[in-house]
């Protein structure tokens, strides 16, 4: 039993220490093409993304609490002003995605967009149930301690698909419930942004896994099967590492299919 508890502890040491190596605060440029543009910062295992698309600006989560300066420095390095960015698209509302939404709503006026599925966590900061999924998970929410979100309004709370032309931008929000009873997808053409209906290999980014929190894991495999019936999306976008090819999520979703059946 020690033995095993020292292998599973080196292990886990080892991860993060190269996990945090490999998410340090950056910024990537991942798509020019067209008219849409999208920029990836990371900050802390979390992905925000920048579209540019249609002469706006958009912004696809906003981190962690208390992550404001660091991600304003990144907005800045990828030749952005904050005060530009339109609109701040929540794909759901656990804290590394909202939890410096009021931060950017008190200090730019950014517009938010979210799920009513997910309102009772923006609008009273309440933390939502999380299930971890192995041992590195359960020792991430162990570390997670007491940390809230600020609570904010959203401008536009959707309940069905949103059209997002409305507000002069090609694309559109999908409800997409699993992960959170308010989880979206954002679609613009064949690239579509799911938040954390699945993650990457935090050591092999582009290589799916199953997210690290997540309760049911059968309606998530169901989802994730449903989203890769759009077969015009080339491109997942994830919360966390990544991007994926759709057929590196088929394989997956057969690699766990086939580790099911033989046990």
């Amino acid at each position: 039993m020690k033995k095993i508890l020292a292998i599973t502890t080196i292990s886990l040491v080892g991860f993060i220490s190269v996990a945090v190596w490999f998410t340090r605060d950056q910024v990537t440029n991942l798509l020019n093409i067209d008219d849409l543009k999208v920029t990836t910062i990371n900050v802390s295992f979390a992905n925000i993304f920048l579209i540019e698309r249609n002469d706006k600006l958009i912004m696809i989560d906003s981190g962690n609490p208390g992550h404001g300066p660091r991600i304003e420095a990144q907005i800045d390095k990828a030749g952005y002003d904050p005060k530009d960015i339109d609109y701040l698209i929540l794909t759901h509302g656990h804290l590394d995605h909202s939890g410096t939404a009021r931060y950017f709503k008190d200090k730019y006026g950014m517009k938010i967009i979210g799920h009513a599925g997910d309102n009772e966590s923006f609008s009273t900061g309440k933390r939502m149930h999380v299930c971890p999924t192995n041992r590195t998970a359960k020792f991430f929410k162990s570390i997670s301690g007491d940390i809230k979100i600020d609570p904010f309004d959203v401008d536009i709370l959707i309940n069905e698909e949103y059209d997002l032309d409305q507000l002069g931008i090609s694309g559109k929000i999908i409800p997409w419930p699993g992960h959170t009873d308010g989880s979206i997808v954002i679609q613009f053409d064949d690239a579509v942004f799911v938040g954390d209906l699945i993650a990457g290999e935090p050591l092999s980014p582009q290589v799916p896994m199953t997210h690290f929190f997540m309760c049911d894991l059968e309606q998530n495999r169901q989802q994730i099967r449903r989203l890769l019936e759009k077969k015009e999306i080339k491109t997942w976008y994830l919360g966390h590492f990544g991007p994926l090819l759709p057929e590196a999520v088929e394989k997956y979703l057969i690699s766990i299919s086939n580790a099911g059946s033989s046990t």
